[in-house]
This record gives structure tokens, C-alpha cells and sequence, in this order.
């Protein structure tokens, strides 16, 4: 296995972007399974993770899922995957913990997906206030299982991409948001 420099992680973490136009095509299984191995390297140790992902592949399920955020319809119907991930309230422990665990989960799935070339992928949140009727979808207990968001990923409309691009500004300044001490 070869070593990355410390500036080619700092580069790669640096150029991830969300992707939102994708080319509906098949994605292999086993690159679903790669991606999810990303996200159980999450926390180090084998402890009773305190989520749970939904893998949706199936149309129905994703245009079920588009139904309930209109403004990302198009999103759903050309990604091949969505990830919808939920925080498992029995396996809660710590709340504040099991979220940033959740969050640190979410970004490693999203890294993961970024490492394979033509894929891209968003990460939905305007769907939490539709939580409950995301939760009938699965027939899941509200009581039990709180969605956290939802993983969008397929092969890259790079044409689209390409020219949504050059509308991006620019990232908020590293001062806007520390304090140094």
C-alpha cells in the first residue's frame, strides 16, 4: 500500500464537492459495499454503532423519497443510491456523541464516494422536516429510529457539472468562522 503525502489527503479532502446532476446508471454492488466499508471506519472501536442506513436502489422507493422533497426530485430519480441514514435510539447512549459520530459516518461515506472516479454525491437535509413520513416509508418507529439525512450518489453528469462549476463562489474564509486563543 502506497503512502499519500500529507498534502495529497489535504488536496483530496479539499477538492470533494456535491454533486447533484447525475447520469442515471447501474452502480455494482460491491461498490455500494466499499463505500459502507468507509463509513464502519467511523469509530475505532467494535462497539454497537448507533445508526442504521437504508440502501435504496429500487425507482419506487426513490421516487417515493422525491415525493417527499419535491426541490430534489430530479436528484432522487437520476441517483442510482440514496443512503438514508438514521440515528438508532436504543443504541443511543450519548446524544451529543452518537451525532457527531453520525456526522463524522456521513463524511466518511461522502470521502468514500469521492475516492471512485465519475461518481459524486449530495447530502440531503431539506428531507428532516418530513421525518415521520420518511419513517413510514421503511415502517420504522419514529420512537426508534430519527433520520439524520439522506446520501444521494450515482455517476456524474460531468457536462452539467462542469458548467455548474464555474457558478460556484468561493468557500467562507477561515476567519469567518474561528477564534484563535
Amino acid at each position: 500500500m502506497e503512502i499519500q503525502k500529507e498534502t495529497d489527503v489535504i488536496e483530496f479532502i479539499k477538492s470533494r464537492r456535491s454533486s447533484k446532476n447525475f447520469i442515471f446508471k447501474r452502480l455494482p454492488q460491491e461498490v455500494i459495499k466499499n463505500i459502507l466499508e468507509c463509513g464502519r471506519y467511523t469509530l475505532d472501536e467494535k462497539i454497537d454503532l448507533p445508526y442504521r442506513i437504508n440502501v435504496i436502489t429500487h425507482p419506487t422507493v426513490k421516487l417515493m423519497l422525491a415525493e417527499l422533497n419535491p426541490k430534489n426530485q430530479e436528484i432522487f430519480e437520476t441517483a442510482y443510491c440514496c443512503f438514508v441514514v438514521y440515528l438508532d435510539l436504543e443504541k443511543s447512549s450519548d446524544r451529543t456523541k452518537d451525532l457527531l459520530t453520525i456526522g463524522a459516518l456521513i463524511e466518511n461515506l461522502l470521502l468514500g464516494i469521492h475516492a471512485i472516479p465519475s461518481i459524486g454525491a449530495i447530502w440531503i437535509d431539506e428531507i428532516l422536516d418530513k421525518k415521520e413520513e420518511v419513517n413510514k416509508i421503511f415502517k420504522l418507529s419514529t420512537e426508534k429510529f430519527e433520520l439524520m439525512g439522506v446520501i444521494a450518489f450515482g455517476v456524474i453528469n460531468e457536462e452539467i457539472e462542469e458548467f455548474k462549476k464555474r457558478e460556484r463562489g468561493e468557500r467562507v474564509p477561515i476567519s469567518d468562522f474561528t477564534d484563535w486563543y
